[in-house]
């Protein structure tokens, strides 16, 4: 399917985050995915970064881009324009 569809970027559900960090075969598992999206061309996007642990181990794979409360809590579009568009 993502060889087929028009899309640049592919966003990860937190769901994947949340169950994989209690072994090494999941954490695993997430790496090799990333790994056959990044061959599709597409940039990767996780969703629900809430630790350290998690967004360094997202750094480690070699993935750049992820959201969640580590980062920031969800806020208003006029707070987020403000805030990061100048």
């Amino acid at each position: 399917m993502l060889l087929d569809i028009p899309a640049d970027v592919v966003k990860i559900d937190k769901s994947f985050l949340d169950s994989g960090f209690n072994s090494e075969k999941k954490k695993e598992y997430i790496k090799q995915m990333g790994v056959l999206i990044y061959s599709t061309d597409n940039e990767i996007i996780f969703e629900g970064v809430e630790t350290e642990e998690q967004a360094n181990f997202l750094l480690d794979c070699g993935f750049r881009f992820a959201q969640g409360y580590l980062f920031e809590k969800p806020i208003y579009v006029d707070d987020f324009e403000s805030k990061y568009i100048y």
